[in-house]
């Protein structure tokens, strides 16, 4: 959340508004109300009891209300400070995104996504001020799951009580574009992406969830209905991808050159 200059001047300007009409609409009524034979008036009736008394509730009701705001707004800053300062795992906040759906009826093949992905990804890097250029299917934060039941080697491999990781496909300068740190292993390379080769990297909370107090590192996972094997080569930082309060998600990362996708 960030401070917009806009919203502050109208934020300014609605409250010296407000100001204005609360301190005007008073005056108004104060110059017409005749103040020498109020202060002649020796007696006071029951009617003057029931104004003040009527007068005192509204102010009592007043502070009330105002206590409530006070104290709403200070815990609506309080969390907002707790939140600011929560780890998402993203390091890199300048980055810029962009959605791309390509339509399935002109690219109905793989090597014509991936011929498409390649060449956006060399004309997205050669524009100025870009440092570096990646693409996944699946961002953080966005509102979309994508997710794959894994068989894990050693751990499960029942077929009906298969964990669900999350499932990003991404290209290799992925985790530097958005400044998640490899903790142990290695990246995707070039080679990985025209190979096919079946590797996979996992983040910490999934090498927690299946590994604990173990290297990762040429582990095997995959999905049993395809036939497939991935090798773990990687463990990157986890990645919160919904609610900040909570916990990240297991996720495994596969070159999206495997698997390219279309709208």
């Amino acid at each position: 959340v960030g401070m917009d200059l806009r919203v502050l001047s109208a934020s300014l300007a609605l409250t010296i508004l407000t100001g204005l009409l609360l301190g005007v609409l008073p005056a108004r009524h104060a110059r017409r109300f005749a103040l020498q034979p109020a202060l002649r008036a020796g007696s006071r009736t029951t009617g003057d009891q029931n104004a003040r008394g009527l007068s005192g509730a509204v102010g009592r009701t007043q502070g009330a209300l105002a206590l409530l705001l006070v104290s709403g707004a200070s815990l609506l800053v309080r969390s907002l400070a707790a939140l600011q300062r929560v780890d998402t795992g993203i390091g890199r906040l300048e980055t810029v995104t962009a959605r791309v759906d390509l339509p399935g009826a002109q690219y109905t093949s793989p090597q014509a996504r991936n011929a498409f992905y390649d060449e956006l990804l060399r004309r997205t890097g050669a524009l100025p001020g870009v440092r570096v250029a990646a693409l996944t299917g699946q961002l953080p934060f966005s509102g979309e799951f994508q997710g794959s039941a894994m068989a894990i080697e050693h751990v499960t491999t029942d077929p009906n009580g298969l964990p669900m990781l999350v499932h990003r496909r991404i290209t290799p300068a992925f985790f530097d574009a958005l400044g998640i740190p490899l903790q142990r292993g290695q990246l995707f390379d070039d080679a990985d992406m025209r190979s096919g080769a079946p590797v996979a990297i996992v983040d910490d909370a999934a090498a927690r969830a299946f590994w604990p107090g173990q290297d990762p590192i040429g582990r095997r996972l995959g999905r049993p209905w395809l036939n497939e094997q991935l090798v773990v080569v990687g463990v990157v930082g986890a990645v919160l991808d919904g609610e900040l309060a909570g916990a990240a998600e297991p996720t495994i990362y596969t070159p999206m050159p495997q698997e390219p996708l279309a709208s």
